[in-house]
């Protein structure tokens, strides 16, 4: 029998509390930009935990601080797309016919990119070396 390559406990914790969160959140009227961060960044890092676990990765990258350096900035880099993701969620189950987020919101959301991405390697570097500890 194939051995399961199963998520650690505090991930799969996170994802559940990710997912409870951002159901709490999508039947709220909200227009402000601070709360959908938050809960992209939730996201965010749960992908960065499932991107470090993933084979291929570990087989290309042995030291860990690589690996979760990499993870991070992926998970920065898709940090702004997943916020759009639920933008455009939540407006088709809001069903007004219009976005909760004013076009100008969502640019200055995209053009944070590069910060979410140096932020994200950070976060992952630092991790990576915590975990050496």
């Amino acid at each position: 029998m194939e051995k399961s390559n199963r998520l650690p406990l505090w991930l799969r914790w996170w994802g559940l509390a990710a997912g409870a969160v951002t159901i709490f959140w999508l039947p709220v009227e909200d227009t402000n930009l601070t709360a959908l961060s938050l809960v992209s960044a939730a996201w965010a890092v749960w992908l960065a935990g499932w991107i470090n676990l993933r084979p291929w990765l570990r087989n290309r990258f042995s030291k860990a601080v690589w690996r979760k350096l990499l993870a991070g900035g992926l998970a920065g880099l898709l940090l702004p797309l997943v916020a759009l993701l639920l933008v455009v969620l939540k407006a088709g189950l809001h069903g007004h016919g219009f976005l909760d987020f004013s076009f100008y919101q969502l640019e200055k959301l995209l053009v944070r990119t590069p910060l979410w991405v140096i932020l994200g390697s950070i976060g992952g570097w630092m991790a990576g070396k915590i975990s050496k500890m």
